[in-house]
């Protein structure tokens, strides 16, 4: 006779606070041709140092390089809104990561 496995805990959703912080208001253009990389760059800072909640992307096509998100941050990309990220190498640096347990550059 087996043992039966104890229960295990289901992992806890994010505390995300009800705040909203739109991009357009911190620069951005959905025009699909300015680079927006700045304005979510600091729609996300805003968003992080007010502890938390979500930025909207609303409709619209907005250009960008790397999007990192912080802490109890949720970005909202509207229905009809795109983000489209920049194809230039330069803006995606290398890091150092491991791939099957080697030390890689990716």
């Amino acid at each position: 006779m087996t043992q039966a496995q104890p229960a295990r805990p289901l992992p806890q959703l994010p505390n995300i606070p009800p705040r909203r912080f739109n991009v357009l208001d911190y620069g951005a253009r959905g025009d699909g041709r300015a680079d927006n990389t700045q304005a979510f760059r600091a729609a996300i800072e805003a968003c992080h140092q007010a502890g938390g909640g979500h930025v909207d992307v609303p409709i619209g096509c907005y250009r960008t390089g790397p999007i990192h998100l912080l802490t109890r941050v949720d970005l909202h990309v509207q229905e009809g809104a795109y983000v489209l990220f920049s194809r230039a190498y330069e803006d995606y640096p290398l890091i150092m990561s491991y791939y099957e347990g080697y030390p890689s550059a990716r």
